[in-house]
């Protein structure tokens, strides 16, 4: 997963602009293979934000989808006035 957060950042993030992102671990009402603790570094190293969900129990489905509106609406805030590259 850090190979695709790597290539993710090289080929969508330009001049320091910061896409919004959020890791969503789904199937939470499963057992895990990976620990809090692997989570935890993951998101901590790439900087991301995680939620767990299960759309078969109904768990954090909505609130993942309001965190990342509320993260793309606060990003298109903050770089709404910053001029736009031509190609």
């Amino acid at each position: 997963m850090s190979n695709w957060m790597k290539s993710f950042i090289e080929n969508c993030e330009n001049d320091g602009e910061k896409i919004p992102k959020l890791l969503i671990g789904s199937k939470c009402d499963l057992e895990s293979k990976i620990t809090d603790d692997e989570i935890n570094k993951f998101t901590n190293e790439h900087n991301i934000k995680f939620k767990k969900v299960s759309s078969k129990e109904n768990i954090g489905i909505e609130e993942a989808f309001l965190e990342i509106g509320e993260m793309l609406y606060e990003n298109h805030k903050k770089n709404k006035n910053k001029p736009t590259q031509q190609t």
